[in-house]
Protein backbone atom coordinates (compact mmCIF):
# COMPACT_ATOMS: atom_id res chain seq x y z
CA UNK A 1 0.00 0.00 0.00
CA UNK A 2 1.38 3.29 -0.92
CA UNK A 3 2.12 6.41 1.10
CA UNK A 4 -0.56 8.38 -0.74
CA UNK A 5 -3.02 5.89 -0.01
CA UNK A 6 -2.44 5.36 3.78
CA UNK A 7 -2.69 9.62 3.92
CA UNK A 8 -6.03 9.25 2.24
CA UNK A 9 -7.64 6.82 4.05
CA UNK A 10 -6.34 8.54 7.57
CA UNK A 11 -7.29 11.89 6.11
CA UNK A 12 -10.49 11.08 5.32
CA UNK A 13 -11.24 9.38 8.01
CA UNK A 14 -10.13 12.39 10.55
CA UNK A 15 -12.08 14.48 8.21
CA UNK A 16 -15.36 12.84 8.58
CA UNK A 17 -17.50 14.01 11.88
CA UNK A 18 -19.01 10.53 12.10
CA UNK A 19 -18.02 8.57 15.41
CA UNK A 20 -15.73 5.44 13.48
CA UNK A 21 -12.96 3.28 14.68
CA UNK A 22 -10.09 2.44 12.16
CA UNK A 23 -7.43 -0.31 13.16
CA UNK A 24 -3.76 0.18 11.49
CA UNK A 25 -1.74 -2.25 11.68
CA UNK A 26 1.69 -3.51 10.38
CA UNK A 27 5.14 -4.86 11.71
CA UNK A 28 7.08 -3.20 14.33
CA UNK A 29 9.22 -0.46 13.11
CA UNK A 30 7.62 0.35 9.68
CA UNK A 31 6.78 3.78 10.40
CA UNK A 32 2.93 3.67 11.88
CA UNK A 33 2.82 5.59 14.56
CA UNK A 34 5.24 8.32 13.11
CA UNK A 35 3.13 8.33 9.75
CA UNK A 36 -0.35 8.42 12.09
CA UNK A 37 0.59 11.31 14.29
CA UNK A 38 2.61 13.26 11.47
CA UNK A 39 -0.59 12.85 9.06
CA UNK A 40 -2.80 14.24 12.09
CA UNK A 41 -0.50 17.44 12.84
CA UNK A 42 -0.60 18.51 9.09
CA UNK A 43 -4.56 18.00 8.83
CA UNK A 44 -6.16 21.56 8.73
CA UNK A 45 -9.30 20.18 7.50
CA UNK A 46 -12.91 22.07 9.30
CA UNK A 47 -15.08 18.76 9.15
CA UNK A 48 -13.52 17.15 11.82
CA UNK A 49 -13.91 16.87 15.81
CA UNK A 50 -12.37 19.72 17.58
CA UNK A 51 -10.41 17.61 19.87
CA UNK A 52 -7.58 15.17 19.93
CA UNK A 53 -5.21 12.91 22.34
CA UNK A 54 -2.62 10.14 21.63
CA UNK A 55 -2.41 7.25 24.44
CA UNK A 56 0.38 4.63 24.20
CA UNK A 57 -1.35 1.38 25.72
CA UNK A 58 2.23 0.69 26.77
CA UNK A 59 2.87 0.34 30.94
CA UNK A 60 -1.51 1.25 31.25
CA UNK A 61 -2.30 -0.11 34.48
CA UNK A 62 -6.23 0.03 34.16
CA UNK A 63 -9.16 1.40 31.88
CA UNK A 64 -9.49 4.07 34.00
CA UNK A 65 -5.58 5.31 33.34
CA UNK A 66 -6.56 5.11 29.99
CA UNK A 67 -9.20 7.16 30.42
CA UNK A 68 -7.18 9.65 32.41
CA UNK A 69 -4.28 10.12 29.70
CA UNK A 70 -6.89 10.50 27.21
CA UNK A 71 -8.27 13.70 28.69
CA UNK A 72 -5.25 14.92 30.06
CA UNK A 73 -3.48 14.62 26.53
CA UNK A 74 -6.19 16.05 24.74
CA UNK A 75 -5.83 18.96 22.22
CA UNK A 76 -7.48 21.17 19.80
CA UNK A 77 -7.55 19.80 16.60
CA UNK A 78 -6.26 21.06 13.63
CA UNK A 79 -3.24 20.87 16.07
CA UNK A 80 -2.47 24.41 16.34
CA UNK A 81 1.25 25.59 15.97
CA UNK A 82 4.16 24.60 19.00
CA UNK A 83 3.83 28.57 20.44
CA UNK A 84 0.14 28.42 20.36
CA UNK A 85 -2.25 27.39 23.20
CA UNK A 86 -5.93 26.66 23.58
CA UNK A 87 -7.81 28.36 26.78
CA UNK A 88 -7.84 24.69 27.48
CA UNK A 89 -4.15 23.65 27.08
CA UNK A 90 -3.59 26.65 29.28
CA UNK A 91 -6.02 25.48 32.15
CA UNK A 92 -4.48 21.79 31.99
CA UNK A 93 -1.12 23.29 32.28
CA UNK A 94 -2.47 25.09 35.75
CA UNK A 95 -4.68 22.33 36.87
CA UNK A 96 -3.17 19.36 35.42
CA UNK A 97 -5.22 15.99 36.10
CA UNK A 98 -2.96 13.39 35.60
CA UNK A 99 -0.82 14.58 38.70
CA UNK A 100 -3.98 15.33 40.80
CA UNK A 101 -5.35 12.02 40.33
CA UNK A 102 -1.64 10.35 40.95
CA UNK A 103 -1.46 11.66 44.13
CA UNK A 104 -4.93 10.77 45.18
CA UNK A 105 -3.54 7.68 44.35
CA UNK A 106 -0.76 7.14 46.69
CA UNK A 107 -3.18 8.31 50.00
CA UNK A 108 -5.56 4.94 48.76
CA UNK A 109 -3.90 3.13 51.56
CA UNK A 110 -5.98 5.65 53.90
CA UNK A 111 -9.29 4.24 52.70
CA UNK A 112 -10.28 6.80 50.14
CA UNK A 113 -9.85 5.04 47.81
CA UNK A 114 -12.94 5.55 46.21
CA UNK A 115 -11.85 9.55 45.38
CA UNK A 116 -9.72 7.85 42.97
CA UNK A 117 -12.40 5.84 41.10
CA UNK A 118 -14.64 9.28 41.10
CA UNK A 119 -11.56 11.39 39.58
CA UNK A 120 -10.89 8.81 36.85
CA UNK A 121 -14.74 8.36 36.28
CA UNK A 122 -14.80 12.33 36.00
CA UNK A 123 -11.79 12.01 33.73
CA UNK A 124 -13.95 9.68 31.04
CA UNK A 125 -16.79 11.66 31.45
CA UNK A 126 -15.14 14.64 30.06
CA UNK A 127 -13.81 12.70 26.77
CA UNK A 128 -16.12 13.94 23.96
CA UNK A 129 -16.17 14.54 20.52
CA UNK A 130 -12.57 13.61 20.47
CA UNK A 131 -9.68 11.85 18.14
CA UNK A 132 -8.15 9.34 19.85
CA UNK A 133 -5.06 7.19 18.82
CA UNK A 134 -4.70 4.68 21.00
CA UNK A 135 -1.14 3.20 20.26
CA UNK A 136 0.98 -0.09 21.27
CA UNK A 137 -2.15 -1.71 21.73
CA UNK A 138 -0.11 -5.22 21.64
CA UNK A 139 2.00 -4.19 24.08
CA UNK A 140 -0.70 -3.71 26.64
CA UNK A 141 -0.78 -5.03 30.47
CA UNK A 142 -1.67 -8.06 31.10
CA UNK A 143 -3.76 -6.60 34.05
CA UNK A 144 -6.30 -5.09 30.97
CA UNK A 145 -7.60 -7.56 28.87
CA UNK A 146 -8.74 -7.10 24.71
CA UNK A 147 -12.32 -7.55 25.86
CA UNK A 148 -12.11 -4.44 27.96
CA UNK A 149 -10.29 -2.01 26.10
CA UNK A 150 -12.43 -3.06 22.99
CA UNK A 151 -15.63 -2.13 25.29
CA UNK A 152 -13.57 1.32 26.00
CA UNK A 153 -13.41 1.68 22.38
CA UNK A 154 -17.12 0.66 21.87
CA UNK A 155 -18.06 3.43 24.72
CA UNK A 156 -16.06 6.54 23.42
CA UNK A 157 -17.63 6.04 20.07
CA UNK A 158 -21.16 5.03 20.61
CA UNK A 159 -21.69 7.01 24.01
CA UNK A 160 -19.27 10.15 23.46
CA UNK A 161 -19.13 10.56 19.74
CA UNK A 162 -15.30 10.06 19.36
CA UNK A 163 -13.65 8.91 16.52
CA UNK A 164 -11.02 6.15 17.34
CA UNK A 165 -7.91 5.30 16.06
CA UNK A 166 -5.89 1.73 16.71
CA UNK A 167 -2.37 1.56 16.22
CA UNK A 168 -0.76 -2.31 16.66
CA UNK A 169 1.09 -5.21 15.33
CA UNK A 170 -1.35 -6.97 15.03
CA UNK A 171 0.93 -10.33 14.96
CA UNK A 172 2.02 -9.67 18.10
CA UNK A 173 -0.73 -10.08 19.78
CA UNK A 174 -0.15 -13.05 20.77
CA UNK A 175 -2.61 -15.31 23.09
CA UNK A 176 -5.07 -11.92 22.96
CA UNK A 177 -5.23 -11.90 19.12
CA UNK A 178 -8.02 -14.50 19.08
CA UNK A 179 -10.01 -12.21 21.63
CA UNK A 180 -8.85 -9.06 19.36
CA UNK A 181 -10.50 -10.87 16.13
CA UNK A 182 -13.92 -11.64 17.68
CA UNK A 183 -14.60 -8.33 19.23
CA UNK A 184 -13.22 -6.41 16.53
CA UNK A 185 -15.68 -7.50 13.75
CA UNK A 186 -18.56 -6.00 16.10
CA UNK A 187 -16.19 -2.46 17.33
CA UNK A 188 -13.61 -1.62 14.13
CA UNK A 189 -15.04 0.09 11.40
CA UNK A 190 -12.47 0.03 9.26
CA UNK A 191 -8.68 -1.75 8.95
CA UNK A 192 -5.84 -0.45 7.48
CA UNK A 193 -2.69 -2.64 6.63
CA UNK A 194 0.41 -0.32 7.10
CA UNK A 195 3.02 -1.06 4.82
CA UNK A 196 5.41 1.74 2.47
CA UNK A 197 7.86 1.14 -0.32
CA UNK A 198 11.49 1.64 0.92
CA UNK A 199 11.06 4.83 -1.45
CA UNK A 200 8.85 6.03 0.81
CA UNK A 201 9.61 4.96 3.97
CA UNK A 202 13.33 6.83 3.27
CA UNK A 203 11.72 10.21 2.95
CA UNK A 204 8.96 9.85 5.23
CA UNK A 205 11.85 8.76 7.87
CA UNK A 206 15.17 11.02 6.87
CA UNK A 207 13.87 14.41 7.57
CA UNK A 208 14.10 17.49 5.26
CA UNK A 209 17.60 19.35 6.75
CA UNK A 210 19.42 16.13 7.11
CA UNK A 211 22.85 16.17 5.57
CA UNK A 212 23.96 14.33 2.31
CA UNK A 213 19.96 13.59 2.71
CA UNK A 214 19.58 13.79 -1.30
CA UNK A 215 22.68 11.21 -1.44
CA UNK A 216 21.39 9.00 1.90
CA UNK A 217 17.98 8.77 -0.07
CA UNK A 218 19.23 6.88 -2.43
CA UNK A 219 21.48 4.20 -0.67
CA UNK A 220 18.82 3.69 1.13
CA UNK A 221 16.37 3.00 -1.12
CA UNK A 222 18.87 0.57 -2.76
CA UNK A 223 19.48 -1.36 0.43
CA UNK A 224 15.85 -1.57 0.61
CA UNK A 225 15.24 -0.11 4.30
CA UNK A 226 11.27 0.54 5.15
CA UNK A 227 12.16 0.41 8.82
CA UNK A 228 11.58 3.52 10.12
CA UNK A 229 13.65 3.74 13.30
CA UNK A 230 16.38 2.24 11.25
CA UNK A 231 16.34 5.41 8.58
CA UNK A 232 16.06 7.67 11.74
CA UNK A 233 19.52 6.03 13.54
CA UNK A 234 21.07 6.89 9.82
CA UNK A 235 19.74 10.26 9.99
CA UNK A 236 21.35 10.66 13.53
CA UNK A 237 24.57 9.30 12.04
CA UNK A 238 24.61 11.71 9.40
CA UNK A 239 24.35 14.39 11.69
CA UNK A 240 26.78 13.47 13.73
CA UNK A 241 29.34 12.43 11.56
CA UNK A 242 29.01 15.26 8.37
CA UNK A 243 30.96 18.18 10.44
CA UNK A 244 34.61 15.90 9.21
CA UNK A 245 33.43 15.88 5.95
CA UNK A 246 31.53 18.92 5.26
CA UNK A 247 34.38 20.76 4.23
CA UNK A 248 35.88 17.63 2.02
CA UNK A 249 35.61 15.95 -1.22
CA UNK A 250 32.23 14.69 -2.79
CA UNK A 251 33.62 11.11 -2.90
CA UNK A 252 34.76 11.34 0.89
CA UNK A 253 31.01 12.37 1.54
CA UNK A 254 29.70 9.79 -0.75
CA UNK A 255 31.48 7.25 0.95
CA UNK A 256 30.21 8.49 4.51
CA UNK A 257 27.00 8.36 3.30
CA UNK A 258 27.38 4.15 1.90
CA UNK A 259 29.31 3.29 5.09
CA UNK A 260 26.28 4.59 7.38
CA UNK A 261 23.45 3.05 5.16
CA UNK A 262 25.47 -0.38 4.70
CA UNK A 263 26.86 -0.82 8.46
CA UNK A 264 23.08 0.37 9.49
CA UNK A 265 21.79 -2.86 8.24
CA UNK A 266 24.44 -4.76 9.71
CA UNK A 267 24.14 -3.19 13.10
CA UNK A 268 20.45 -2.75 13.42
CA UNK A 269 18.84 -5.13 10.57
CA UNK A 270 21.29 -8.54 10.71
CA UNK A 271 18.11 -10.59 9.78
CA UNK A 272 16.56 -9.22 7.06
CA UNK A 273 17.88 -9.94 3.90
CA UNK A 274 20.51 -12.44 5.48
CA UNK A 275 23.25 -9.17 6.51
CA UNK A 276 25.27 -10.73 8.65
CA UNK A 277 26.53 -9.53 12.18
CA UNK A 278 29.00 -6.57 11.72
CA UNK A 279 32.46 -8.30 12.15
CA UNK A 280 31.81 -10.68 9.08
CA UNK A 281 30.47 -7.46 7.15
CA UNK A 282 33.76 -5.80 7.80
CA UNK A 283 35.45 -8.53 6.47
CA UNK A 284 33.65 -8.90 3.22
CA UNK A 285 35.81 -7.94 0.26
CA UNK A 286 34.71 -8.18 -3.17
CA UNK A 287 37.41 -9.02 -4.33
CA UNK A 288 38.88 -11.26 -2.36
CA UNK A 289 35.03 -13.54 -2.72
CA UNK A 290 36.08 -13.38 -6.32
CA UNK A 291 39.42 -15.06 -6.18
CA UNK A 292 37.51 -17.80 -3.90
CA UNK A 293 34.76 -18.69 -5.99
CA UNK A 294 37.59 -19.66 -9.08
CA UNK A 295 38.03 -22.60 -7.34
CA UNK A 296 34.68 -23.09 -6.97
CA UNK A 297 32.69 -25.76 -9.24
CA UNK A 298 30.37 -23.74 -11.02
CA UNK A 299 27.35 -26.66 -11.30
CA UNK A 300 27.70 -26.84 -7.39
CA UNK A 301 27.73 -23.03 -6.46
CA UNK A 302 25.33 -21.45 -4.98
CA UNK A 303 23.52 -17.48 -5.97
CA UNK A 304 24.85 -14.55 -4.49
CA UNK A 305 23.56 -14.06 -0.91
CA UNK A 306 20.48 -10.78 -1.32
CA UNK A 307 22.76 -8.99 0.99
CA UNK A 308 25.94 -9.03 -1.39
CA UNK A 309 23.43 -7.97 -4.06
CA UNK A 310 22.42 -5.07 -2.69
CA UNK A 311 26.34 -4.51 -1.22
CA UNK A 312 26.69 -4.31 -5.34
CA UNK A 313 24.15 -2.21 -5.75
CA UNK A 314 25.83 0.20 -3.56
CA UNK A 315 29.10 0.12 -5.10
CA UNK A 316 30.54 -1.25 -1.52
CA UNK A 317 33.38 -3.26 -2.43
CA UNK A 318 34.95 -3.50 1.15
CA UNK A 319 35.95 -1.72 4.00
CA UNK A 320 38.79 0.39 4.60
CA UNK A 321 40.47 2.67 7.34
CA UNK A 322 37.98 5.57 6.89
CA UNK A 323 34.90 3.36 6.97
CA UNK A 324 36.21 1.41 10.00
CA UNK A 325 36.86 5.00 11.88
CA UNK A 326 32.89 5.49 10.88
CA UNK A 327 32.29 2.41 12.37
CA UNK A 328 33.79 3.05 15.41
CA UNK A 329 31.76 6.78 15.56
CA UNK A 330 27.92 4.92 15.10
CA UNK A 331 28.86 2.08 17.83
CA UNK A 332 30.02 4.29 20.35
CA UNK A 333 27.89 7.39 19.53
CA UNK A 334 30.26 10.15 19.54
CA UNK A 335 33.65 11.39 17.45
CA UNK A 336 36.49 11.53 19.86
CA UNK A 337 38.68 8.67 19.61
CA UNK A 338 37.41 7.25 16.26
CA UNK A 339 40.03 8.33 14.27
CA UNK A 340 37.57 10.00 11.62
CA UNK A 341 39.51 13.45 11.48
CA UNK A 342 42.04 12.04 10.99
CA UNK A 343 41.60 9.09 8.32
CA UNK A 344 39.35 11.78 6.05
CA UNK A 345 42.68 14.05 6.27
CA UNK A 346 44.64 11.09 4.96
CA UNK A 347 42.28 9.68 2.23
CA UNK A 348 41.44 13.85 0.97
CA UNK A 349 45.10 14.04 0.62
CA UNK A 350 45.32 11.23 -1.94
CA UNK A 351 45.49 12.80 -5.44
CA UNK A 352 43.27 11.08 -7.75
CA UNK A 353 42.16 8.97 -5.76
CA UNK A 354 39.18 7.97 -7.73
CA UNK A 355 40.96 7.72 -10.58
CA UNK A 356 43.55 5.36 -9.31
CA UNK A 357 40.65 2.69 -7.46
CA UNK A 358 39.12 2.47 -10.32
CA UNK A 359 42.64 1.55 -12.63
CA UNK A 360 42.73 -1.47 -10.04
CA UNK A 361 39.03 -2.20 -10.50
CA UNK A 362 39.64 -2.46 -14.17
CA UNK A 363 42.38 -4.84 -13.99
CA UNK A 364 40.32 -6.87 -11.93
CA UNK A 365 37.52 -7.27 -14.46
CA UNK A 366 39.62 -7.89 -17.02
CA UNK A 367 40.22 -11.10 -15.22
CA UNK A 368 36.17 -11.65 -14.15
CA UNK A 369 34.76 -9.91 -17.50
CA UNK A 370 37.18 -11.04 -19.98
CA UNK A 371 37.83 -14.49 -22.05
CA UNK A 372 40.22 -12.91 -24.61
CA UNK A 373 42.96 -11.51 -22.17
CA UNK A 374 46.24 -13.12 -21.37
CA UNK A 375 47.60 -14.45 -18.60
CA UNK A 376 50.59 -12.09 -19.04
CA UNK A 377 48.61 -9.07 -19.97
CA UNK A 378 46.43 -9.73 -17.03
CA UNK A 379 49.44 -9.63 -14.52
CA UNK A 380 50.89 -6.40 -16.53
CA UNK A 381 47.31 -4.67 -15.98
CA UNK A 382 47.40 -5.98 -12.34
CA UNK A 383 51.43 -4.75 -11.93
CA UNK A 384 50.83 -1.25 -13.70
CA UNK A 385 47.91 -0.49 -11.22
CA UNK A 386 49.63 -1.37 -8.03
CA UNK A 387 52.70 0.82 -9.55
CA UNK A 388 50.43 3.72 -9.83
CA UNK A 389 48.07 3.62 -7.41
CA UNK A 390 48.99 1.29 -4.52
CA UNK A 391 48.06 4.29 -2.19
CA UNK A 392 44.77 3.72 -2.60
CA UNK A 393 45.05 -0.22 -2.17
CA UNK A 394 44.84 -1.86 1.10
CA UNK A 395 46.86 -5.33 1.86
CA UNK A 396 44.08 -7.49 1.67
CA UNK A 397 43.63 -7.04 -2.37
CA UNK A 398 46.90 -6.99 -2.88
CA UNK A 399 47.43 -9.73 -1.04
CA UNK A 400 44.39 -11.45 -3.07
CA UNK A 401 46.42 -10.31 -6.21
CA UNK A 402 50.03 -11.27 -5.94
CA UNK A 403 48.36 -14.90 -4.69
CA UNK A 404 46.68 -14.94 -8.02
CA UNK A 405 49.68 -13.90 -10.13
CA UNK A 406 51.51 -16.77 -8.07
CA UNK A 407 48.69 -19.40 -9.38
CA UNK A 408 49.21 -17.97 -12.73
CA UNK A 409 52.82 -18.57 -12.37
CA UNK A 410 54.27 -14.93 -12.22
CA UNK A 411 56.18 -15.37 -8.70
CA UNK A 412 58.82 -12.90 -10.24
CA UNK A 413 55.79 -10.13 -11.08
CA UNK A 414 54.06 -11.08 -8.25
CA UNK A 415 57.57 -10.13 -5.56
CA UNK A 416 58.08 -7.31 -7.54
CA UNK A 417 54.29 -5.66 -7.11
CA UNK A 418 55.21 -6.58 -3.21
CA UNK A 419 58.10 -3.96 -3.32
CA UNK A 420 56.72 -1.48 -5.39
CA UNK A 421 53.10 -1.61 -2.58
CA UNK A 422 56.35 -1.37 0.52
CA UNK A 423 58.05 1.58 -1.24
CA UNK A 424 54.51 3.65 -1.99
CA UNK A 425 53.51 2.83 1.72
CA UNK A 426 56.67 3.64 3.64
CA UNK A 427 54.54 6.67 4.43
CA UNK A 428 51.66 4.85 6.31
CA UNK A 429 53.88 2.23 8.64
CA UNK A 430 50.71 1.39 10.33
CA UNK A 431 49.28 -0.35 6.98
CA UNK A 432 52.08 -2.77 7.26
CA UNK A 433 50.59 -4.08 10.99
CA UNK A 434 48.63 -6.80 9.24
CA UNK A 435 47.36 -8.31 12.56
CA UNK A 436 45.84 -5.07 13.32
CA UNK A 437 44.41 -5.52 8.91
CA UNK A 438 42.89 -8.90 10.12
CA UNK A 439 39.69 -7.25 11.24
CA UNK A 440 39.81 -6.36 7.36
CA UNK A 441 40.69 -9.79 6.12
CA UNK A 442 43.69 -12.39 6.14
CA UNK A 443 46.75 -11.82 4.76
CA UNK A 444 48.35 -14.90 4.09
CA UNK A 445 51.02 -14.54 0.98
CA UNK A 446 54.42 -15.59 3.12
CA UNK A 447 56.56 -13.15 1.29
CA UNK A 448 53.63 -10.73 1.57
CA UNK A 449 53.47 -11.14 5.48
CA UNK A 450 57.22 -11.44 5.58
CA UNK A 451 57.92 -8.12 4.13
CA UNK A 452 55.08 -6.59 6.13
CA UNK A 453 56.62 -7.56 9.42
CA UNK A 454 60.03 -6.11 8.43
CA UNK A 455 59.04 -2.80 7.84
CA UNK A 456 56.30 -2.64 10.72
CA UNK A 457 59.67 -3.00 12.38
CA UNK A 458 61.89 -0.25 10.79
CA UNK A 459 59.04 2.10 11.41
CA UNK A 460 58.87 1.70 14.64
CA UNK A 461 62.41 1.92 15.06
CA UNK A 462 62.42 5.29 13.03
CA UNK A 463 59.58 7.23 14.41
CA UNK A 464 60.45 8.50 17.86
CA UNK A 465 58.75 9.13 21.17
CA UNK A 466 59.39 13.13 20.59
CA UNK A 467 57.85 13.00 16.57
CA UNK A 468 54.71 11.19 17.98
CA UNK A 469 54.31 13.93 20.29
CA UNK A 470 55.04 17.37 17.43
CA UNK A 471 52.82 15.44 15.45
CA UNK A 472 49.71 15.39 18.12
CA UNK A 473 50.26 18.86 19.47
CA UNK A 474 50.36 20.35 15.73
CA UNK A 475 47.13 18.29 14.87
CA UNK A 476 47.42 18.75 11.03
CA UNK A 477 48.48 14.84 9.98
CA UNK A 478 48.55 11.64 11.51
CA UNK A 479 51.11 8.57 11.31
CA UNK A 480 49.73 5.29 11.62
CA UNK A 481 53.06 4.88 13.87
CA UNK A 482 51.81 7.13 16.45
CA UNK A 483 49.73 4.22 18.72
CA UNK A 484 52.69 1.57 18.89
CA UNK A 485 54.92 4.64 19.70
CA UNK A 486 52.81 5.51 22.38
CA UNK A 487 52.30 1.74 23.63
CA UNK A 488 56.28 1.07 23.32
CA UNK A 489 57.32 3.88 25.45
CA UNK A 490 58.02 2.87 29.77
CA UNK A 491 56.26 5.29 31.83
CA UNK A 492 59.69 7.22 33.07
CA UNK A 493 59.91 7.68 29.12
CA UNK A 494 56.41 9.14 29.03
CA UNK A 495 57.07 10.99 31.81
CA UNK A 496 60.35 12.69 30.17
CA UNK A 497 58.41 13.14 27.18
CA UNK A 498 55.49 15.37 29.29
CA UNK A 499 58.20 17.18 31.04
CA UNK A 500 59.93 17.87 27.73
CA UNK A 501 56.38 19.53 26.17
CA UNK A 502 55.62 21.84 29.45
CA UNK A 503 53.66 24.88 28.28
CA UNK A 504 50.28 26.06 26.53
CA UNK A 505 50.52 22.58 24.82
CA UNK A 506 50.77 20.41 27.69
CA UNK A 507 46.96 19.53 28.19
CA UNK A 508 46.74 18.56 24.02
CA UNK A 509 49.25 16.77 24.42
CA UNK A 510 48.16 14.56 27.60
CA UNK A 511 44.54 14.31 25.91
CA UNK A 512 46.23 13.42 22.12
CA UNK A 513 47.83 10.60 23.79
CA UNK A 514 44.69 9.36 25.51
CA UNK A 515 42.82 9.66 22.24
CA UNK A 516 45.34 8.26 20.18
CA UNK A 517 43.87 5.48 17.93
CA UNK A 518 45.24 2.31 17.80
CA UNK A 519 44.71 -1.18 18.60
CA UNK A 520 42.46 -2.37 21.73
CA UNK A 521 45.42 -3.85 23.20
CA UNK A 522 47.71 -0.78 22.27
CA UNK A 523 45.56 1.96 23.75
CA UNK A 524 45.09 -0.14 27.09
CA UNK A 525 48.95 -0.26 27.45
CA UNK A 526 48.55 3.96 26.18
CA UNK A 527 46.51 4.38 29.04
CA UNK A 528 48.22 2.10 31.90
CA UNK A 529 51.57 3.62 31.13
CA UNK A 530 50.23 7.43 31.50
CA UNK A 531 48.66 6.46 34.60
CA UNK A 532 51.40 5.12 35.75
CA UNK A 533 53.15 8.20 34.42
CA UNK A 534 51.10 10.95 36.48
CA UNK A 535 51.61 8.74 39.71
CA UNK A 536 55.64 9.84 39.14
CA UNK A 537 54.51 12.81 38.39
CA UNK A 538 52.27 13.40 41.50
CA UNK A 539 54.70 12.01 43.61
CA UNK A 540 56.89 14.76 43.04
CA UNK A 541 54.90 17.47 45.04
CA UNK A 542 51.05 18.24 46.53
CA UNK A 543 50.79 20.71 43.37
CA UNK A 544 52.00 18.34 41.24
CA UNK A 545 49.37 15.65 42.46
CA UNK A 546 46.55 18.50 42.21
CA UNK A 547 47.45 19.16 38.39
CA UNK A 548 47.71 15.47 37.08
CA UNK A 549 43.95 14.62 38.74
CA UNK A 550 42.79 17.49 36.18
CA UNK A 551 44.10 15.03 33.35
CA UNK A 552 40.99 12.35 34.08
CA UNK A 553 43.18 9.77 34.92
CA UNK A 554 42.11 7.45 37.88
CA UNK A 555 45.01 7.05 39.98
CA UNK A 556 43.88 5.23 42.49
CA UNK A 557 42.29 1.59 42.47
CA UNK A 558 38.57 1.64 43.43
CA UNK A 559 38.29 -0.71 46.64
CA UNK A 560 37.39 -4.28 46.73
CA UNK A 561 34.03 -4.33 47.78
CA UNK A 562 34.51 -7.72 49.08
CA UNK A 563 37.19 -6.55 51.68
Amino acid sequence: MSREHVESVVVNFIDSPVPEVLAVSGPWGVGKTYAIRKIIAAYQGKQSLKHYSYVSLFGAQSIAAIRTAILTGRRTLPIQAEDEESRREKVAKRFPLRELVNQIREVKNFGISNVVVAAETIAGAFVKHTLVCLDDIERLSEKISIRDLMGLVSELKDQSDCKIVLVLNEDQLGESKPDFERYSEKVIDQKLRFALTPYEAARLGCSEGTPLRDIALDYMERLEFSNIRVIKKIERSLKMLFPVVENRSDSLKNQLVVAVCVFAAALYETGRAGFPKIDELVKFNSVLRRFQRVDENARDRAPEPEWIVLLDRCGFTNCDEFDLAILDAMQSGFLVGSGLDEQATAFDAIARREELNAKFSDAWHLFHDRLDVSASDLVKAWSDAIDEGAIVIDPVNLNSTVRLMRQLGFDAAADAAIESYIEQRRGTPRIFDIDHQSRLGDVDDERFRQRCFEELRNSRREFTLQAAAEMIIANEEWDEAIPPTLAAASPEEMTMLLKQNQGPMLHRLVEGILRARGTPEENEIVRQTMIASAKIIASESEINNIRVQRWGLRLQEDPDPQT
